[in-house]
């Protein structure tokens, strides 16, 4: 996924969502007062502020659990691989990137040993993995 459809639905999440809840709950409420009522119970206006709260919290916590899964993710595993040519386990690693700079591809190899390889999902049977191979060999 693109890098500027994920902003678009992080925005489409963050602006609508709490808006549709929010009316939902107004159309809710407006149902089970009575129609003559002149002034709103303070209970009603209780229940209202929690329900934007719930509705806030909800989706900051749906956005923080995407966020992390796109980009916190990617930054462990990097560190990761860091860790392991650190350590000695690899001499060299090579990767490549999508348009949107995300590694999409990559591989490494130790001694005369090939490793670690892996294609992302959305690349996959592109060839991408016979390309790290042969600029590994």
């Amino acid at each position: 996924m693109s890098f500027r459809r994920k902003l678009i639905i992080a925005f489409s999440i963050v602006s609508l969502l709490p808006l549709i809840l929010t009316i939902a709950g107004f159309e809710v409420i407006r149902r089970v007062l009575p129609r003559d009522a002149a002034m709103v119970p303070k209970r009603v206006i209780i229940t209202l502020g929690v329900m934007v709260v719930v509705i806030l919290v909800v989706t900051a916590l749906l956005m923080i659990s995407w966020i992390k899964s796109s980009i916190l993710d990617p930054i462990n595993q990097l560190k990761t691989a860091m860790s392991r040519i650190r350590d000695g386990n690899l001499d060299y690693i090579c990767g490549m990137e999508d348009e949107n700079g995300r590694i999409i591809a990559t591989g490494s190899c130790f001694g005369p040993t090939l490793r670690c390889f892996a294609v992302s999902a959305e690349h996959q049977g592109e060839g991408l993995l016979n390309e790290i191979i042969s600029h590994l060999m």
